[in-house]
């Protein structure tokens, strides 16, 4: 028992380096570790192994982003916010491993082949199950690859919960080539495997996705077609916000800001909640000259919106679109609300403030046009659903624009570095390059393999040029999304669940042979 408590501690501990917001990049090749080194033990010790696991992995990735998300959001602090803290963390990290452990018991008896996808489907259902409880693809396996885009390519053809299968399963045949049995076979079938994902990286590179025909470079190529886009990274941190104690102070910062690189854009990009005047109501904060005097085509700006209240309109979390006149062109509502924190059905616990519950997300997300140029817009959140991005994609967008305010999160990176790791898989799901304005970091320029092409400095006040091209044609995931992969992985579930139920019928009806026993006469 002692040497399997060690062996889980040191799995949750590369698991957790191995998920984004690490600075140990070495850890990546480590995501196999908690991947059946207790598949031989009782039911109940691989649960509880499995949650030690996922409690030190999780608490590892996410540093203080958890609590200092809960207490920004929610204002908790003292025993309420430990309770959360902890809720928080069994359903992130302990409830997808625990569900995997349960489900992998016997795996070791499989051929390496079949060990590969029972290992690989149950980290998916896992996954999945955590969706549910939790709604956003939080902390994936594949999420670990999110620094190295080149090894995700396969997002483009099974999404985010693809890669993690292959993830984990390849991590089962590289723990049973080292510890057994069958060494040789799982080797074997592990190179199959790298095999089949080098041709297809290849094939997205160099084939049918590659990344010619849709791509970000830096300002220094001017004379290159495509869109020229300024993103301002306002570098407030919205809990020191009320520093700032009119939205006419909000704007002219952003104004300043935007003067220094920001003219002449195409577009200029503000981050969520750049201003907090509702709007259309407050539309006369941005009048014609001021708009002229930094000679942008386009603002998009991320504000509340409450269209026709008399008429019972709900107010929503909006990304708004206007030209050089200051008319408003197009918005985007919120989909997609932070659970707890931003949803108006939820009831309120005492002495919290029922005026932050006043959001209804939106029935579906709509395109912002420049032009004959489609954008597909996600505010901060949104970006945890592939099925945005998607359907964005499969309507016409040829441009990916995340409105994002992360500072939320805390003041480490470590949560920052999730988001964008969630960008990252979007971007290459529907291979579409993908432009991030945020409030304190990371504002970034990803271009449609998931590269990142451009980074400002977090924390601070800065603006990033761009030149962007929309690419056009889809990829396999997003003209079939994840409906495939999850059924696969499902239905390899309960049918090896069905055939351990056949064998442990067999082992209890098949005794040993025993002499038999005659009473002397």
């Amino acid at each position: 028992m002692t040497r399997e408590i060690a062996w889980t501690v040191v799995a949750g501990g590369l698991l957790g380096l191995a998920w984004p917001g690490s600075s140990i990049r070495l850890s990546r090749s480590c995501f196999w570790s908690p991947i059946s080194p207790r598949s031989g033990a009782s039911t109940r010790r691989r649960i509880g192994l499995a949650g030690l696991t996922g409690t030190l992995a999780v608490g590892l990735a996410t540093g203080e982003t958890t609590a200092a998300t809960l207490s920004s959001y929610f204002g908790l602090g003292g025993a309420g916010l430990a309770v959360a803290w902890l809720v928080a963390q069994q359903i992130l990290g302990v409830l997808p491993i625990a569900v995997f452990a349960l489900l992998t018991g016997g795996v070791e008896r499989e051929s390496p082949i079949r060990a590969f996808f029972s290992v690989g489907a149950a980290w998916v259902v896992g996954e999945t199950l955590r969706s549910l409880l939790f709604p956003g693809a939080w902390l994936s396996l594949a999420s670990a690859l999110s620094t190295t885009p080149d090894l995700l390519g396969s997002a483009a053809w099974v999404g985010e919960s693809g890669v993690s299968f292959w993830l984990a399963g390849l991590g089962a045949l590289a723990y049973r080539g080292s510890f057994g049995p069958d060494r040789r076979r799982a080797w074997m079938a592990a190179g199959g495997v790298i095999a089949v994902l080098v041709a297809q990286g290849a094939w997205n590179r160099f084939g049918a996705m590659a990344p010619d025909s849709g791509w970000v470079r830096g300002h220094e190529f001017p004379d290159a077609a495509g869109l020229d886009v300024a993103l301002v990274q306002s570098g407030v941190d919205s809990r020191h916000r009320p520093e700032i104690p009119s939205d006419a102070e909000d704007l002219d910062r952003l104004i300043a800001l935007s003067l220094e690189r920001g003219r002449g854009a195409d577009l200029l990009v503000w981050p969520e909640g750049a201003l907090r005047g509702i709007w259309p109501a407050n539309a006369g904060l941005l009048d014609r000259e001021l708009l002229r005097s930094l000679g942008v085509g386009h603002l998009l700006f991320g504000a509340p919106w409450l269209e026709d209240p008399m008429a019972g309109g709900s107010l929503a979390v909006a990304a708004i679109l206007v030209d050089s006149e200051a008319r408003v062109v197009g918005r985007h509502l919120k989909t997609r609300l932070v659970p707890l924190a931003e949803d108006r059905n939820v009831v309120p616990w005492p002495g919290r403030d029922r005026s932050k519950l006043g959001y209804s997300p939106s029935p579906s997300a709509d395109l912002l046009e420049i032009g004959p140029l489609r954008l597909g817009v996600a505010i901060c959140y949104e970006a945890l659903f592939p099925s945005i991005t998607r359907g964005q994609s499969r309507a016409g967008a040829g441009i990916l624009v995340d409105l994002s305010n992360e500072s939320w999160l805390g003041s480490d990176s470590q949560g920052r570095a999730h988001m964008l790791a969630a960008s990252v898989l979007r971007t290459i799901e529907v291979h579409r390059p993908t432009l991030r304005a945020t409030a304190t970091g990371f504002t970034t320029a990803l271009d449609a393999t998931g590269r990142i092409t451009a980074r400002l400095p977090e924390n601070g006040p800065g603006v990033l040029r761009v030149r962007v091209q929309a690419p056009t044609g889809s990829t396999p995931f997003a003209l079939l999304g994840p409906l495939p992969i999850l059924a696969a992985c499902f239905g390899w579930t309960a049918l090896r669940l069905g055939r351990d139920r056949e064998w442990r019928r067999t082992d209890l009806a098949v005794t040993p042979d025993r002499p038999s026993v005659r009473s002397p006469s």
